[in-house]
């Protein structure tokens, strides 16, 4: 995140607010040594406005190729009014010294899809257009999957089944570091062969 050699790392998790929305916060480690001795910023607050919230991660790269490092942080919103789905915002310019970040608006991506459930082979998973009831877990990653010169996002999450539970994932490119939109692949389930899946 900042100009030297030295690792740095970012941990985030979701606090479970009993008096409001649900939020994330979050420390940035800079010059972290192989004893895990880190120097750490403050504790930052940022707003999801997710009633309940559980799962999601963070990811680090330079989505707009500008030579600086973004942070991505998303979540599950376990919704009570329908099916569960995604929210992330993508942090720019941070301060390695107080952690703040110029952070983008609140975006959700659907679990969802509206394609007719259509196999694609192992490779691409499967098209689905079931509902996301109860999405549990999940993690995020940036990688270049497409070749150019900017990475795109990988978001999943564990879908329990009454078989198998399964995982969906959902792969977002072209993504706006100010905005926070992103052109976002339909949802894909790929079978984990496993019945109690959770993390």
């Amino acid at each position: 995140l900042d100009a030297n050699p030295q690792p740095d790392v970012v941990i985030v998790g979701i606090d479970n607010w009993d008096q409001g929305n649900d939020y994330w916060r979050y420390r940035i480690g800079m010059n972290c040594n192989a004893q895990g001795q880190c120097t750490w910023t403050a504790v930052q607050g940022l707003e999801a406005d997710g009633a309940v919230m559980s799962g999601g991660g963070v990811a680090v790269g330079d989505l707009d190729n500008n030579g600086t490092q973004e942070i991505v942080i998303f979540g599950i919103d376990n919704w009570d009014q329908g099916d569960d789905y995604w929210r992330y915002r993508i942090g720019s310019n941070c301060d390695t010294t107080t952690g703040s970040c110029t952070w983008s608006p609140i975006q959700v991506v659907n679990a969802t899809s509206n394609l007719p459930t259509s196999l694609c082979g192992a490779s691409t998973g499967t098209l689905i257009s079931n509902n996301a009831s109860t999405l549990v877990g999940g993690s995020i990653a940036l990688a270049n999957v497409q070749g150019d010169a900017r990475p795109e996002i990988l978001v999943t999450a564990i879908e329990p089944f009454s078989g198998h539970d399964f995982w969906r994932h959902v792969i977002g490119s072209s993504c706006n570091v100010t905005t926070g939109s992103c052109t976002w692949s339909p949802a894909r389930i790929t079978s984990s062969g496993g019945q109690l899946l959770s993390g």
